[in-house]
């Protein structure tokens, strides 16, 4: 194998630095990769919804992450939490799913509204997931949080 097939992991020992926002949330980079983390935000409907930077429960919004990138320059994390922690958090990867009569649409899908936010969409069911157990159920009207964190990779 050649060297140039070889991948290096070297680890980063650089500062961290973070900006504050208007909002109180937070745009930061670590080794030179800039994030955006929404922290966590309470709601209760997921049907049909934006899920964004807006804390106000049940509140539609953007996800306004000031990163100056396109989304193909992006990597976006949507964590779902029972109860705001991490310790009981999943993520939620961006894929839909649909009923055989095409009628319950459940999931996510990202859109870039701009260079500096984007737009996280429901289905008009909420969002699906796998559980522990492996059965597929949905999010729809729990009173659960959820978190996004923003990556600008490229």
């Amino acid at each position: 194998m050649s060297s140039n097939n070889i991948l290096s992991a070297n680890k980063c020992t650089g500062n961290t630095t973070a900006d504050i926002t208007d909002s109180g949330t937070s745009t930061t980079s670590y080794c030179g990769i800039e994030k955006y983390d929404t922290g966590w935000i309470n709601r209760s409907d997921w049907t049909n919804v934006h899920l964004g930077t807006d804390d106000t429960k049940d509140t539609d919004s953007n996800v306004t992450h000031g990163l100056a990138a396109n989304l193909s320059q992006l990597l976006v994390k949507v964590l779902i939490s029972t109860d705001g922690t991490d310790a009981n958090s999943f993520e939620c990867q961006d894929y839909m799913m649909y009923n055989s009569t095409g009628t319950k649409f459940l999931g996510i899908t990202l859109y870039q509204v701009d260079t500096n936010n984007i737009t996280v969409q429901t289905g008009t069911f909420g969002l699906a997931y796998i559980t522990a157990a492996g059965i597929i159920d949905a999010v729809d009207t729990e009173d659960w949080y959820y978190k996004i964190v923003v990556y600008k990779i490229g």
